[in-house]
């Protein structure tokens, strides 16, 4: 009895399972089907500003000498004095006298000079006066025996010529001996600043042997050398130009003016040299520090004014000369020309529109057209 109970409750509990599932598979929920919609790879993009602006060229520099002289004597002697002023590193002034030389030989010179330069000129006065004479008994002598032409003897021309020729030659001669005496005195061309010395008290210096140098300070120039490309960006009327000297971090600002190029392109660098004068540099402006001739400064040079242009990121130019700009969920390709690069950025005219929105996101791959998703804090970066 009891087992066909148990066959029983198998019975109704199978049949149970069988209605259950057969309910489920004919009352199922069917998926809903979805249309797929490809809207593009997310990208940043940027709003464009275009605006005039002016572009300052950025460059490095070398502060040169305006000019610079080699003192060298024109007679020759022993050195007697040397300033105290004439040693390296001494600023010296427009003519001081910065190395003596002995005088006594140039003094006898001299007055040997000016005694031969009073008996020249006592020598041409007496001729003078003598051939006034002779040409007065010529011409009495001339009434009275009829005499047709005299002599130039006669006339004292030649004695005239001989004597003025001597007095000539005592004044050059004295001029010369007078010169000699001051070239004894090695004076300061400007104001400058001593770079070499090479003389002592007591040494004998010959003609043309370098004594010392001197470089003018009263201004230096900044060479600074740009590439040939940048010629057409720089402005000559606003001529100002910032200069910064760092030294172990520390800045010192100093202003110069752009005088010129030097016309000449370097065939191995394409650069050509510009110009750049500062007036007083060895002015003490902080710190004990100067304009150093020899230091290498950073120079900032103003630009041409660049009308209606925009600055973007040169990594948003793709092939040379294309760009993205979003519209309405879409990427366009748009042909530009590069005016101007500097540094990480280029500045740009042709195809692009104030208040565009310009892609910088890296594709790699585009179509003209193509699904973008703007990202939307991309207006923010």
């Amino acid at each position: 009895m009891k087992k066909i109970i148990s066959f029983l409750l198998i019975i109704i509990i199978l049949g149970i399972g069988i209605l259950i599932s057969k309910y489920f598979l004919t009352h199922k929920i069917k998926p809903i089907k979805q249309k797929y919609e490809n809207k593009g790879p997310i990208v940043n993009g940027i709003k464009v500003i275009k605006k005039d602006i002016r572009v300052n060229l950025i460059e490095t520099g070398t502060v040169r000498p305006f000019r610079q002289v080699s003192l060298i004597p024109q007679v020759s002697g022993k050195v007697v004095y040397i300033s105290p002023n004439f040693y390296i590193g001494k600023i010296v002034k427009k003519g001081e006298s910065l190395i003596k030389l002995e005088r006594i030989d140039y003094e006898v010179a001299y007055f040997r000079a000016l005694e031969q330069l009073k008996k020249a000129e006592l020598n041409y006065e007496k001729i003078l006066e003598e051939a006034k004479i002779s040409r007065h008994e010529l011409k009495s002598a001339k009434e009275e025996f009829k005499i047709k032409k005299p002599s130039k003897l006669k006339l004292f021309i030649p004695q005239m010529e001989s004597a003025k020729a001597t007095l000539e030659f005592a004044k050059k001669n004295f001029e010369l001996a007078k010169v000699n005496l001051k070239r004894t005195k090695l004076r300061s061309p400007f104001y400058g600043i001593v770079s070499k010395k090479y003389c002592e008290i007591g040494e004998f210096v010959p003609i043309g042997k370098i004594v010392g140098v001197i470089i003018d300070i009263s201004k230096v120039y900044v060479i600074t050398p740009i590439p040939d490309y940048e010629i057409p960006f720089l402005d000559f009327k606003s001529n100002k130009v910032k200069i910064n000297l760092n030294l172990k971090g520390l800045n010192y600002i100093f202003y110069g003016k752009l005088l010129r190029t030097s016309k000449i392109i370097d065939k191995r660098t394409r650069t050509i040299d510009l110009i750049i004068e500062v007036n007083n540099p060895y002015k003490i402006i902080k710190d004990n520090v100067r304009l150093f001739i020899g230091a290498f400064v950073e120079v900032e040079i103003k630009g041409k004014l660049l009308k209606d242009v925009a600055k973007i990121p040169s990594f948003a130019i793709h092939n040379g000369n294309e760009i993205w700009i979003y519209k309405n969920g879409k990427l366009f390709i748009k042909k530009t020309k590069i005016i101007k690069r500097v540094k990480d950025y280029v500045y740009v005219r042709e195809g692009i529109n104030n208040g565009d929105i310009l892609i910088t996101t890296h594709l790699p791959y585009v179509s003209n057209g193509m699904n973008v998703r703007l990202m939307n804090n991309a207006m923010a970066n």
